[in-house]
C-alpha cells in the first residue's frame, strides 16, 4: 500500500520553524554597524543593510523572485536572510490584556546595520541593474557593494 503525501499550497515558502516557545520577545532597537557578518562571501555583488529593522517574509520573497527572474541563468543569487521571528496580533476591536494575541501576523527577519541581505554571482552591470530595483521593495536603506574575497 502506498503512501499519499499531502501537497499543501501556501503563499509563502518560508513557514513556521519547529521553536521551543509559542511566542517571542520583540527584537529591540540596536545601534551601531556590525562589521562581523561580511565575513564570508560567496558572490561578487551584494546589497547591505545601513540601517536596524525588520524585513518580512513577503518582502524577502518578493526580492527573491524579482532577481531569480531578471538574472536567470546569467548569475547565481545567494539569500543571506531567514524569517525567523513571528510578530502577532491581536483580532480587531478586541479589548486590552487577556494575553500577548494568538495569531502570527507574520514572520520576520531582524537586520542589523552592516548585514548582507543578498549575494549574487553576476557581472557589474546586471548587479547594479537588479539591487537597484530590489531597494524599492525592502523597506530598509541599502547599498550596493562589491564583495572581496
Amino acid at each position: 500500500m502506498a503512501v499519499k503525501k499531502s501537497k499543501k499550497k501556501i503563499g509563502i515558502v518560508y513557514s513556521a520553524p519547529k521553536s521551543k516557545f509559542k511566542y517571542f520577545h520583540k527584537f529591540l532597537k540596536k545601534t551601531g554597524i556590525r562589521s562581523d557578518f561580511s565575513t564570508e562571501s560567496i558572490g561578487n555583488y551584494a546589497l547591505k543593510a545601513l540601517e536596524f529593522g525588520r524585513i518580512t517574509a513577503h518582502e524577502i520573497e518578493a526580492s527573491k523572485k524579482f532577481i531569480k527572474k531578471i538574472v536567470k541563468k546569467k548569475g547565481k543569487l545567494y539569500v543571506r536572510v531567514y524569517p525567523y521571528l513571528p510578530l502577532t496580533k491581536k483580532p480587531g476591536e478586541t479589548r486590552m490584556g487577556k494575553g500577548k494575541g494568538s495569531r502570527v501576523s507574520s514572520w520576520v527577519s531582524p537586520i542589523y546595520a552592516g548585514k548582507i541581505l543578498f549575494e549574487l554571482k553576476a557581472n557589474k552591470n546586471l548587479a547594479m541593474k537588479v539591487f537597484a530595483k530590489v531597494r524599492e521593495k525592502i523597506s530598509l536603506l541599502t547599498r550596493t557593494v562589491r564583495l572581496v574575497r
